[in-house]
């Protein structure tokens, strides 16, 4: 049975959604410009999805709330990492032409009752993603973020280059986790890094082909460009590691980030 794909249109752009996947976006077309693809098809792998109750890895993965330490179960090697929803099935709230709004529920995975409200909104000339982790009743620790895998290169133009005008970057331990520690922003890579981005700005630029401007209420921003073929630049709302400590969900609270990527061509 094939799973159901949501696909959104508007102008040249067409936005292609997975339901199955925790509605990742699976194909992002500008004309003839396909920016996302698939380093391989593993939850973590491909597309741009959505990273919820957390982003990034957790140390020794455990989530701890309230003096208890709650065990985490890996996904990814011996880690516990972006979340509980890549591979979960998300429901349609409500569907346009141009946009789907779902909910996943956060899963067995996951200590806390609750879900996961997620809205692609296609323009023109704008992709816009909104997020909330939202709790059935609950307090509980939660973060957010999205995962793109771009393509270094589109079908014409230039490699990628990436412009971050970050304040500072966190030092990364040889766990692949943040020292703690702050350090200069101007660092050569190659990355997969967490950098604060108090503006919430940050642009990719394939030469001759195609400029993706990024605005986010996000501070963080982590950039995996360790592959050949491939450019992650993740919009987030708190560095990997940060989710025991950080914003608490209840009731009327949720957790919630948007970002818009608009894309200008030569």
């Amino acid at each position: 049975m094939t799973e159901p794909v949501v696909v959104l249109t508007c102008g040249a752009a067409r936005v292609e959604v997975d339901l199955a996947a925790g509605a990742r976006a699976t194909v992002w077309r500008v004309g003839d410009l396909d920016l996302l693809g698939a380093h391989d098809e593993t939850p973590t792998g491909h597309g741009a999805f959505v990273m919820a109750p957390w982003p990034g890895r957790v140390r020794g993965n455990v989530v701890r709330h309230d003096g208890v330490a709650y065990p985490l179960s890996p996904n990814f090697g011996e880690w516990a990492i972006h979340g509980t929803v890549l591979d979960r099935r998300a429901e349609i709230v409500q569907q346009s032409a141009n946009s789907v709004e779902t909910l996943t529920t956060l899963g067995p995975g996951w200590p806390w009752s609750g879900a996961v409200r997620h809205t692609w909104q296609l323009t023109k000339s704008a992709l816009t993603a909104r997020l909330a982790v939202e709790s059935d009743g609950d307090t509980f620790p939660a973060e957010v973020g999205w995962h793109p895998w771009f393509r270094r290169r589109l079908a014409r133009g230039g490699p990628v280059r990436v412009d971050l005008p970050a304040a500072w970057m966190l030092e990364r331990g040889a766990d692949h986790l943040p020292t703690g520690k702050r350090v200069a922003a101007d660092r050569p890579g190659p990355f997969d890094d967490a950098f604060f981005v108090p503006g919430g700005r940050a642009t990719l630029e394939w030469p001759a082909a195609l400029r993706l401007d990024v605005d986010t209420d996000c501070s963080w921003v982590v950039v995996f460009d360790e592959l050949a073929d491939w450019v992650c630049v993740e919009p987030q709302t708190a560095a990997p590691d940060g989710l025991s400590g950080g914003f608490l969900v209840g009731p009327g609270r949720p957790r919630t980030a948007l970002t818009t990527w608009r894309w200008t061509t030569p």
